[in-house]
């Protein structure tokens, strides 16, 4: 007598861990979907004007570079220290201290401009990202925001900048750019839409209490920068000609400012969705 086949033992259920993985990629790619849409014609406007930003800051450093180096190279060194006179040594203490605040007034002059570059135009910036108006009380907020929490990073950079060698502290400029980046959209996520304290407070805990949450979105968004700017940062050496390495360049500086200007409204509503739970 042939025997019964038995049931088949039932399937496992599906790991939670697993599901919830999916269901979280699932709804951060909808949210990154959302966020396209609602930029829409305001990509290449707000493009233009994050470059206005880093074009305006590097010309305030390039005319403070050269005007340092001017002033540097008018101090009345000698071939050798030999040579020194009293009254040279004198003359040349009295002129380094001139310099030494002459200096230190460029910095902070630098800083300023910066600050308020920062202030106008990423408040316009970040205002289009979520679809707010720019109005005088919103720009006067973000100029305070401007010198309360990007003059404190200005002052901590220049100061670790000071007391350490530039190529030895790089993991650790990297892993404070990193803190940067991280706080200040969670931060601006919230006050663009509630200029405030109180903005400031949740977008800080949310940065460190919902990191989890951020890892994986700003990771991807960094390997994509980086295959992508690699691929970009070769075209100057395949192209042949002058017009053609130009054309390259302004290529990798497009490409840079449209990933900037999408990666700011994904991560931006990715906060907003975290924050309301929907994530």
């Amino acid at each position: 007598m042939a025997k019964r086949a038995g049931k088949n033992p039932p399937s496992p259920p599906p790991s939670r861990v697993s599901g919830s993985f999916r269901a979280y990629a699932k709804n951060a790619a909808g949210i990154f979907i959302a966020s396209l849409r609602q930029l829409n014609w305001r990509i290449p406007v707000i493009a233009l004007l994050d470059f206005l930003f880093y074009f305006g800051a590097y010309v305030a450093i390039m005319i403070a570079r050269k005007f340092v180096q001017a002033k540097e190279a008018a101090l009345p060194f000698p071939e050798t220290p030999d040579q020194l006179t009293a009254e040279q040594a004198a003359l040349l203490l009295t002129q380094s201290k001139a310099f030494l605040f002459t200096f230190i007034g460029i910095i902070i002059a630098v800083a300023l401009c910066i600050i308020i570059l920062w202030s106008i135009l990423k408040g316009i910036i970040w205002a289009m990202t979520l679809r707010q108006r720019y109005t005088p009380a919103l720009a006067w907020r973000f100029l305070v925001l401007g010198f309360g929490w990007l003059g404190p990073w200005v002052a901590l950079i220049l100061f670790f900048a000071y007391i350490s060698n530039a190529l030895d502290a790089r993991p650790f400029f990297l892993a404070l750019f990193v803190v940067f980046i991280i706080t200040g959209n969670s931060i601006l996520a919230f006050y663009t839409r509630s200029p405030g304290w109180p903005a400031v407070k949740k977008g800080l805990s949310l940065a460190f209490t919902s990191v989890h949450l951020l890892i994986l979105p700003y990771l991807a968004l960094f390997v994509i920068y980086i295959l992508f700017g690699t691929l970009f940062g070769l075209l100057p050496r395949v192209v042949s000609g002058t017009a053609g390495v130009l054309a390259a360049q302004v290529a990798w500086v497009v490409f840079a400012l449209l990933f900037i200007t999408i990666s700011r409204a994904y991560v931006a509503h990715l906060v907003i969705a975290i924050d309301e739970e929907k994530l």
